[in-house]
């Protein structure tokens, strides 16, 4: 039985997340936190901290830690006392897997379904969910990508095409140095049956390419991988384009050193576009653009001066969503001695920043974050991210319309009771506006779970 929550966003404090409310950008200082003197004492722990072990060091213990138990749910809000419009209702999670164990899920949604995927072994398992929770393949999962002999899997994305879905993952074919290449499939949503497997640019590596990101144009015609490259050492990033069959067009470098990019669609601009973060570059975060034949359209910034980047890790990654005509990107950044995540819009043609700016949508920078992730829902723009206070780990969700003005106050979009979040990525979706999916591994289960999230709002 599905038990709903619902959250006056106004009063977040109800869950124990005090120390996670919203700032915006301020005239003068983009970054500056009405909180700072208060974490001021924070950051220069955490300061120490990573000057005494590094931030990976840091991360690990964390990670290595005996799971704690999140804050447990909070009771109904009283409707009486609402202060505000702004309410979301979270469904009490639900399982999104018929069986237990794997890695890190991702989900798109397509008609009246949200699809489900993650890697498991060197396969790929798959299942779907409706809107109210009610798992498709209750006996067993699909396999869209089987277990084969001297294959190695990576990191599988999902993208709402058409009334399907399209997956991408990355292959390594035989041991040591040997061909690697991202690989794109079309996947019923319902059944999680594949269709002939597509292979992008291959090249020679010890180890599967990462796939960044993936997306769809509007008219389900062509879909855009990001992934890394020439090989683990030089890092770089590429771009690959595939037609519906799927089959790929054509394929072209973005980045000679980017440690990490994602890839997002900007439907009324007929734009694609690869954010990236560039590993020791000092020119900050850019998009580069194409249009629907991958022909190179720009680089845009969607950072400016001192607002650039500072990427610590492989684990501190982009995302990228097209909003209209505009490319949304959300990042984790390490300026301030801790972690943020930040979030700007650009104009998918021109390049040019919403007069916002960029807004930091977290404001506990001793809390570790990772694995930004930001959709638009036609309406607005969503954004989670994984945070890790003390042992324990939480998926946040914000909200924000177009101007990057927030909607409401921030939510722990995974925490429930009996449930406990495992640091690793996420999957985040939107089936219309005010209608979000997320899906994460509950490590007290070993199950992938999922949680449907309804707001109210502009």
């Amino acid at each position: 039985m599905i038990r709903p929550l619902v959250l006056r966003l106004a009063a977040v404090a109800a869950l124990g997340l005090g120390g996670c409310e919203f700032v915006a950008g301020i005239a003068g200082d983009k970054r500056l936190r009405p909180d700072a003197a208060a974490d001021a004492g924070a950051d220069a722990a955490t300061d120490a901290a990573h000057d005494a072990a590094g931030l990976e060091a840091a991360v690990e213990a964390g990670h290595d830690a005996p799971p704690v138990a999140l804050p447990t749910d909070a009771p109904p809000a009283d409707a009486s006392t609402d202060a505000g419009p702004i309410t979301c209702t979270l469904a009490w999670p639900t399982p999104a897997a018929a069986t237990t164990g794997g890695g890190a899920p991702t989900i798109a949604h397509a008609g009246v379904l949200w699809g489900v995927a993650w890697l498991f072994g060197d396969s790929v398992k798959y299942n779907a969910v409706d809107s109210a929770g009610t798992l498709q393949l209750a006996a067993d999962d699909a396999t869209p990508v089987p277990l084969t002999a001297n294959v190695t899997l990576s990191s599988p994305h999902l993208a709402s095409f058409g009334n399907s879905l399209a997956l991408a993952y990355g292959t390594k074919t035989g041991a040591g140095s040997n061909t690697a290449a991202p690989v794109v499939r079309v996947v019923t949503v319902a059944t999680g049956a594949a269709g002939s497997p597509a292979a992008g640019s291959s090249f020679t590596d010890t180890s599967p390419p990462e796939v960044f990101g993936l997306a769809a144009d509007a008219t389900a015609s062509t879909l855009l991988t990001s992934s890394r490259y020439a090989g683990s050492a030089a890092n770089a990033a590429r771009a690959n384009l595939f037609n519906a069959t799927p089959v790929q067009v054509t394929s072209a470098p973005a980045s000679s050193g980017a440690r990490t990019t994602a890839a997002g669609f900007a439907a009324t601009a007929g734009r694609y576009g690869v954010a990236i973060i560039e590993d020791g570059s000092a020119s900050g975060g850019k998009v580069l653009a194409y249009d629907t034949a991958l022909t190179w359209k720009g680089t845009l910034p969607f950072t400016e001066g001192a607002d650039a980047p500072k990427v610590g890790s492989p684990s501190f990654s982009v995302s990228i969503a097209g909003g209209g005509d505009h490319f949304a990107v959300a990042w984790v950044d390490t300026q301030t001695g801790g972690t943020d995540v930040v979030l700007t819009s650009i104009d998918a043609q021109t390049g040019a920043r919403v007069a916002a700016g960029e807004v930091l949508v977290t404001s506990t920078a001793a809390v570790f974050k990772y694995y930004p992730r930001v959709v638009f829902d036609d309406r607005s723009l969503v954004v989670t991210w994984v945070e890790v206070p003390g042992a324990t780990y939480r998926i946040m969700l914000a909200r924000f319309d177009l101007g990057l003005a927030p909607i409401g106050s921030p939510l722990c979009a995974s925490c429930a009771s009996g449930f406990t979040t495992g640091l690793g990525e996420h999957g985040l979706a939107a089936a219309g506006p005010n209608d979000y999916g997320v899906v994460f591994l509950d490590t007290t289960s070993t199950k992938q779970h999922f949680r449907h999230i309804t707001c109210t709002g502009p």
